[in-house]
Formats: C-alpha cells, sequence, structure tokens
C-alpha cells in the first residue's frame, strides 16, 4: 500500500525509491525508466498496482488484466486504448453529437485511478474485485463523460 500511495500522492522521491526492499526497487526503477510517473503518474499507478498484485491469491486474472488495459487507456497506447477511447467516443457522439477529447478521456482516466485508489485504502489495501470496479469506479467514469450517469456500455 506505501508504494502505490507514495505514487498516487506525490512521494514517489529519489530517497524514497533508494529505500525500496529488492522486490518493489525493479518495478520502481521501470517506471522511472519509461518515464511513466512523470508523464502519467495514474498510469503508473495501474502498472504497479497490476505487478503487485498478478498471481496474488484473491485477486482474480481479469483485475490485473484490467488494471493493465487502464494504464494503456490512461497512457493512450495500444489497441485496448484505442478500442476503448474509439468505442466511448462513438457512445458520446450518439448521446450528446460531441466528440471527447483525448484529454478528456485521459482526465476521466485519472478520476477513476483516484477513485480506486481510495477505495483501496480505505479496505486497508485489499484491491477489489473487478464486479466492484465496474459498479462504483468505471460507472462514475461513464456518469462524467456522458453525463447521465448511465453506463457507457
Amino acid at each position: 500500500m506505501e508504494f502505490i500511495s507514495a505514487l498516487m500522492e506525490g512521494n514517489f522521491t529519489a530517497e524514497y525509491v533508494n529505500g525500496l526492499t529488492e522486490d518493489l526497487f525493479p518495478l520502481a526503477t521501470g517506471l522511472i525508466t519509461e518515464g511513466i510517473i512523470d508523464s502519467h503518474p495514474e498510469a503508473a499507478f495501474y502498472l504497479a498496482l497490476a505487478v503487485m498484485v498478478e498471481g496474488q491469491s484473491g485477486v482474480e486474472p481479469p483485475v490485473w488484466l484490467w488494471l493493465r488495459g487502464a494504464a494503456e487507456v490512461n497512457i493512450g497506447v495500444r489497441s485496448q486504448a484505442n478500442f476503448i477511447r474509439n468505442y466511448n467516443n462513438s457512445q458520446a457522439g450518439a448521446r450528446t453529437v460531441d466528440s471527447v477529447s483525448f484529454d478528456e478521456m485521459s482526465d476521466i482516466s485519472n478520476i477513476m485511478a483516484q477513485r480506486l485508489f481510495l477505495d483501496i485504502k480505505r479496505s486497508s489495501g485489499v484491491v477489489p474485485d473487478l464486479n466492484f470496479i465496474a459498479e462504483n469506479d468505471a460507472r462514475a467514469a461513464a456518469g462524467i463523460l456522458f453525463q447521465d450517469g448511465g453506463f457507457g456500455g
């Protein structure tokens, strides 16, 4: 929990990284080397959390796969990001005749990351299942995106 808190709360300093255990140090240096922490801190949160929970007892594969996909959507890279962004643009166009800009989608992804982080923090580090994420975090994002509180799909 401390690692993702440092990412999300802006405390990911060189001093902090140097004090990490050997199991987290490579993850931190990878995120730093890729430049993700500075350019997309919420994507760094998604990726770090995915790596940390993959294979962990009580965390189903769809959760860490969703987290990896959420990082891609946040950054705007790869096919999953293109699919999600195109789908949401189509939905927005059908509902409001407006399109959704790259920055607007990134802002919504950032909001989802913040909400998920708070959910995990409130539950003492327990990562929710995919149903919880969809119901509580993704639904809020769809409400912001479509300004009607409904699901995006």
